[in-house]
Parts: structure tokens; C-alpha cells; sequence
């Protein structure tokens, strides 16, 4: 990336690598439809989402396939929105 400001990419896949290796341990929450809270670490959520992307390799799904979702802002939504650019 010569030239360029940034030292890495600012790519979905980049900017979840990015969050589990500076902050692991730091705590995302979320509100459910139930009103009930959700808490996990930025490390359980990259490794959902890393889960995800396999299984949608597993599928047949390929870079720019077009993948289709519906759901909740929560934390469900987020792991599908990193790991489908992942696959």
C-alpha cells in the first residue's frame, strides 16, 4: 500500500482482524427484542464470525456472491455482517 496513509486496509475483514488483536477482551452489548442485554468479548464475536464465514465457504458461497439478510440490530446482525465479506 505504498502511497498510502493507512498501514492496513479498511476492509471489514481487516477492521475485525484489527479489533480482536488490539482489544480481545473488550466487552460488546447489545440490546435483544426482549429488551434483555447481550454481552460477549470482541474475541468470542470474531470467532462466531469467523465461524460463519467457513460455513458459508462450506455452502458454496463466493466472493461476490450476493447474500441476502434479515434481522434484529443486535449482535446476530453484526457477526453476519463481518462474516459474509470474510467467506
Amino acid at each position: 500500500m505504498n502511497g498510502l496513509m493507512m498501514d492496513y486496509q479498511l476492509t471489514l475483514p481487516a477492521m475485525m482482524r484489527r479489533a480482536e488483536q488490539l482489544y480481545p477482551n473488550k466487552e460488546i452489548v447489545t440490546r435483544l427484542p426482549d429488551r434483555s442485554l447481550h454481552r460477549y468479548t470482541y474475541a468470542d464475536f470474531v470467532s462466531r464470525a469467523k465461524k460463519l464465514a467457513v460455513a458459508l465457504k462450506k455452502l458454496g458461497i463466493q466472493s461476490g456472491d450476493r447474500v441476502a439478510t434479515l434481522s434484529w440490530n443486535h449482535h446476530q446482525h453484526l457477526e453476519v455482517y463481518f462474516g459474509i465479506p470474510s467467506a
